[in-house]
């Protein structure tokens, strides 16, 4: 399989929520409210005037990847163990909507004894670049792809709290 930075785009999770007939001052004070009540994720920057807060967050990522008649080195699953970082774009509009954008996902994996290995930015691409993973490579693609089935989950909870803040 060949690899080509020309066949990529980042890999990015984006949500419009609306919100029936709710001032643009309260959808932006909520969505403030919904960063400070998630500890893994934190305002970075907002504007009140353009309706746009940006932040970071991150999510924890554990590998427990198993495919079958492949083998790994010892300590393979060990050495991808640790955050995938992430920026968010939430654009409040003024008809009761948010328009929200995750995106730039980068995986850093823990530094341990045995060493890690870090798959960078994850990309729409269905494996990681050949260089960045030195295992099998259909091991590495199943990562690869539950690396993004886990940001998928932990992004769908986040969005389920921000449709679900009370707005009074």
């Amino acid at each position: 399989m060949s690899f080509s930075f020309c066949q990529v785009e980042r890999f990015t999770i984006s949500d419009t929520i609306m919100v029936k007939r709710t001032k643009t001052r309260i959808l932006y004070k909520n969505a403030g409210k919904w960063f400070n009540s998630d500890p893994y994720i934190k305002i970075i920057n907002s504007d009140k005037k353009t309706g746009v807060l940006n932040g970071r967050g991150f999510t924890v990522y554990e590998n427990k990847v198993i495919v079958e008649n492949v083998f790994v080195s010892r300590y393979a699953a060990e050495k991808t163990k640790g955050n995938i970082y992430f920026t968010i774009d939430i654009k409040v509009m003024n008809d009761s909507v948010y328009f929200i954008r995750f995106t730039n996902f980068k995986h850093k994996a823990y530094p341990l004894g045995y060493g890690e290995t870090s798959l960078g930015f994850l990309t729409t691409y269905g494996s990681p670049p050949p260089w960045d993973c030195q295992e099998d490579e259909e091991w590495c693609t199943a990562v690869w792809n539950d690396m993004k089935r886990i940001c998928r989950e932990a992004i769908e909870i986040k969005l389920v709290k921000l449709r679900n803040i009370n707005y009074n």
